[in-house]
């Protein structure tokens, strides 16, 4: 999916959960380590979020190592009650 503003690119994203107005991003080391990478990443974040959608960030290990966490946390923040405290 990619969202625009004012005609203007702001990003494509990894997953965006359209009726719940989320957007889920899974980065890795490649492209999301250095300084600027971050910056860049932390600027598209905010202008997601200006247009109205949550972002929700997971890293690769997390998918890959811990990925009854990532389960447990989309299922909740999915539901129409919203998030609940996952443990």
């Amino acid at each position: 999916m990619v969202f625009r503003s004012d005609g203007k690119h702001v990003a494509r994203v990894d997953f965006f959960f359209e009726k719940f107005q989320m957007v889920v991003e899974v980065s890795g080391q490649k492209g999301h380590a250095s300084p600027a990478e971050r910056a860049r990443d932390a600027h598209r974040r905010n202008e997601l979020q200006d247009l109205g959608v949550r972002v929700f960030e997971y890293t690769f290990d997390d998918v890959t190592k811990r990925s009854e966490m990532v389960r447990r946390t989309l299922l909740a923040r999915l539901t129409p009650a919203g998030p609940r405290t996952a443990a």
